[in-house]
């Protein structure tokens, strides 16, 4: 979703989440921004009955 600080708009889409919900994630990790990322990637796993669970993984810029 995120590559040197650059956001892939097109990826959050087709994970149907918005800016806001993966700032929040970011914000949760201790990164004030998108710029100051160094990669988000997500990882999505889907369960009987639909049930949707991802996790992420986010590394700061050094």
């Amino acid at each position: 979703m995120i590559e040197n600080g650059k956001l892939n708009e097109q990826n959050l889409t087709r994970l149907r989440l918005t800016v806001d919900q993966l700032e929040e994630r970011i914000r949760n990790q201790g990164i004030s921004k998108i710029e100051d990322t160094k990669t988000a990637v997500v990882a999505t796993f889907l369960f009987c009955g639909g049930l949707r669970h991802m996790i992420f993984l986010i590394h700061k810029h050094k």
